[in-house]
């Protein structure tokens, strides 16, 4: 696989692979909890091993508290948009965000970070994530 401009090896190798298994760290992705490997910080792409350290993971799915909690903190950090009990609404046409928007980019602050889309009626929503969240 290319990563970063350089060939790497998936086969689970690595500095950690010898390492104690060690409990998966999850994190609000683009629209879902993912995992994020501990020690090296990238998504494991894999729920057994790191693909990139090769450390070694206990298997630990979020609970139904650690989901609500985390889309709750997403409901907070979306900007131009507001839940209606269905999806997350455009707050401009009232569309649904899933369906009609388009990807624009990415925006990185000092408190928080995230990703930028626009609606098809040209209404930025802003989906920003905490760098000081537990998730």
């Amino acid at each position: 696989m290319w990563w970063n401009g350089e060939y790497m090896e998936i086969n689970g190798t690595g500095e950690n692979i010898e390492a104690e298994p060690i409990e998966l760290k999850w994190v609000i992705g683009y629209s879902m909890l993912e995992p994020q490997c501990p020690k090296c910080k990238e998504m494991p792409y894999s729920t057994s091993y790191c693909m990139f350290c090769g450390q070694r993971f206990i298997i630990h799915e979020p609970t139904e508290e650690e989901r609500r909690q985390a889309f709750e903190e997403k409901k907070k950090n979306i900007k131009g948009a507001t839940w209606n009990e269905k999806f997350f609404a455009c707050d401009n046409c009232g569309e649904d965000i899933e369906k009609s928007c388009s990807w624009v980019g990415h925006f990185d602050g000092v408190d928080d970070y995230g990703e930028i889309y626009v609606c098809k009626c040209g209404k930025n929503i802003h989906v920003g994530h905490s760098r000081y969240s537990k998730w």
